[in-house]
């Protein structure tokens, strides 16, 4: 069977597809377009979020290590000020012993406190009763015991007594003391005796001879301690 088309049927059905070719043509371009327009929305997007990112991670390393450097410069700042402190305190300590040390001696070389002590002894030798101990008075008694210009023949033998009854640190010092008296007395008798003379026993002793006096006052202290 033979189908027969006229002019006017063949143009419209050429015109419809057409139509429909072209606008496919069109909506494919129209989309690859939205596509793009998506594609570089998102990069830019992306773009933005990591470089938000990236700068508050830089903020907060900034905070971090400013904080840090804070620290550390109040760390060194307070170091530095107790170093400060830690040498000055022993310089301040060192000034005060020393001035401490020096108007000690000042009071215990003054004739007044000579007096003193010799009045101190007295008393422990008179009323024990009423007597008290002064540890700064038993130092200058052991330190001049020997010296008779200090302390006089007078109160010797109550200082003798006193110092009998001694304990501890001051009585090893007061043992030491005589017993250097005594070596230093023996060893210029030694030396006298195989006929050195004074002037080259001196270049062998160190001491200075010692007088007869300060011998003797040895002797009784040490004498006493070993009868106790």
């Amino acid at each position: 069977m033979v189908f027969a088309l006229d002019v006017s049927s063949v143009n419209f059905v050429l015109n419809n597809v057409y139509s429909l070719y072209f606008f496919r043509v069109v909506l494919s371009m129209k989309m690859r377009k939205e596509s793009k327009w998506i594609i570089e929305d998102t990069k830019q997007s992306n773009f933005h979020i990591e470089e938000t990112n990236s700068n508050r991670v830089s903020g907060e390393e900034g905070e971090k290590s400013s904080s840090k450097r804070k620290r550390k410069s109040k760390w060194l700042e307070g170091g530095r000020s107790n170093d400060i402190e830690q040498e000055s305190e022993p310089k301040k300590k060192k000034k005060h012993k020393t001035k401490k040390a020096k108007n000690m001696q000042a009071i215990q070389n003054s004739d007044g406190n000579k007096e003193k002590c010799i009045r101190y002894l007295k008393r422990w030798h008179e009323d024990r009763q009423n007597w008290k101990f002064e540890k700064l008075r038993q130092i200058w008694l052991f330190q001049n015991m020997l010296n008779p210009l200090k302390v006089p023949d007078s109160s010797f033998q109550i200082l003798v007594d006193y110092i009998s009854g001694s304990r501890g640190y001051a009585r090893q010092m007061v043992v030491e003391k005589t017993m250097k008296v005594i070596k230093a007395v023996e060893l210029w008798s030694k030396l006298s005796e195989e006929g050195l003379k004074e002037e080259d026993i001196a270049k062998q002793v160190p001491d200075e001879k010692v007088p007869e006096v300060v011998y003797e006052r040895a002797r009784s202290i040490l004498q006493s301690l070993d009868d106790v």
